[in-house]
């Protein structure tokens, strides 16, 4: 096929989802390029699979509400499980300013929509993770819509739903520039040929800014190291353990399967990098704050060889970049999900197929989200978590 209605580029799990969702609501030739051999090599397949509703902004929470009740109905849409399971989001402060910031997040996410936000103090902290017995703490948060979910179950399932409704993946294909003549997009040339079509959508994560031809998308998107060590698990910790965040260094963790996966975001790394290098040396700021905030966690052993290192695609302001490009016509993003692609992916793959099949999003208003914003000068603002 050499022309298509819409060239997805990326098959991580936000372009498997627009794809998806494009072809649900009648777009006939959806055709979904990817560089690498199989989908979800990029930040899709090194995601921890967290999923959280209480944030800093209300378009966030706006979208963890939509992705949840999309997930809800998930299975009987695709086949698949996402393995959502609501075992809670535990936030826990060590210090008043963090807690201050918990209760207007709390209060920003309640008035988007999500329920049940209980704050909590030291005590109640304690009780929801019995592990933070001896944690120093003030005091917390509980979001019971929180929890976790299996990345690669989401992908499998909106890629295998999209094949039924018609959707071409060529993989080993690699996307190696958005043509275009007088400021409208032709098509994707490919390592493998180039696809004539009107519309793009640019959702290639990590790397949506590398591509030649997708111009103003260089104003918001940019790579970010996120190290993961896989740990043994402890007594304590149970499979329905809470997914358990710290606000004053974003120290956190949960249970995945036989494990525990601890992170912590000390290793910003160098900018504009792709690497993925796994650098034992994180380790050891790594010890220090699970320690510090997990006494039992200081006997933890970390597994090396499991332990691995992903990319968060951010923006300026750590919102996602979603909807046409002001420069081009017929080019659309998906991008910059900022850590929250996979969780947010059913929300945001349905968003941007309303805005292409109708002009405008119609699950949610998605304005704050546009591309355009940044030459606006109307970033988002937000309530700093993490």
């Amino acid at each position: 096929m050499n022309r298509a209605d819409v060239v997805v580029i990326g098959a991580g799990v936000l372009g498997a989802s627009v794809a998806y969702h494009l072809a649900r609501a009648g777009v006939e030739r959806v055709v979904v390029v990817e560089r690498d051999a199989s989908p979800g090599g990029g930040s899709t397949g090194r995601a921890t699979g967290g999923f959280r509703a209480l944030h800093g902004s209300e378009i966030l929470a706006r979208l963890s509400v939509l992705a949840r009740r999309q997930l809800e109905g998930f299975a009987d849409e695709t086949g698949v499980d996402p393995h959502y399971r609501p075992v809670g989001y535990l936030f826990a402060a060590s210090d008043d300013d963090g807690l201050a910031r918990l209760g207007a997040a709390g209060d920003c996410s309640a008035a988007a929509g999500v329920p049940a936000i209980e704050p909590l103090d030291a005590a109640g902290v304690r009780a929801r993770n019995p592990l933070l017995a001896d944690s120093p703490l003030v005091g917390g948060a509980w979001c019971a819509w929180g929890g976790t979910l299996e990345p690669p179950a989401i992908l499998e399932g909106y890629l295998t739903a999209a094949a039924r409704a018609g959707v071409t993946l060529r993989t080993d294909c690699g996307a190696t520039a958005i043509t275009q003549r007088a400021g409208r997009v032709t098509g994707v040339r490919t390592a493998r040929g180039t696809i004539r079509a009107p519309l793009v959508v640019d959702a290639a994560g990590a790397w949506a800014a590398t591509l030649p031809g997708a111009l103003g998308v260089a104003l918001g998107v940019a790579p970010l190291r996120r190290q993961v060590a896989v740990a043994d698990r402890i007594d304590g910790t149970a499979s329905d353990m809470p997914l358990t965040v710290f606000t004053d260094d974003g120290f956190h963790f949960r249970v995945r399967d036989d494990a525990l996966l601890l992170l912590w975001p000390g290793d910003t790394g160098e900018p504009l990098t792709f690497d993925t290098t796994f650098d034992p040396a994180w380790l050891d700021g790594l010890r220090a704050h699970a320690a510090r905030h997990v006494p039992p966690l200081a006997d933890a052993r970390i597994d090396v060889a499991r332990s691995w290192t992903g990319l968060y695609e951010v923006t300026p302001d750590r919102h996602p970049l979603l909807g046409p490009m002001h420069a081009i016509d017929g080019l659309h993003v998906l991008a910059g999900a900022s850590g929250h692609g996979v969780m947010h992916a059913p929300a945001l793959g349905l968003l941007l197929a309303e805005q292409i099949v109708h002009g405008a999003a119609r699950s949610l208003d998605a304005t704050p989200l546009r591309p355009s914003r940044f030459l606006d000068r109307e970033p988002i603002a937000s309530i700093p978590l993490l």
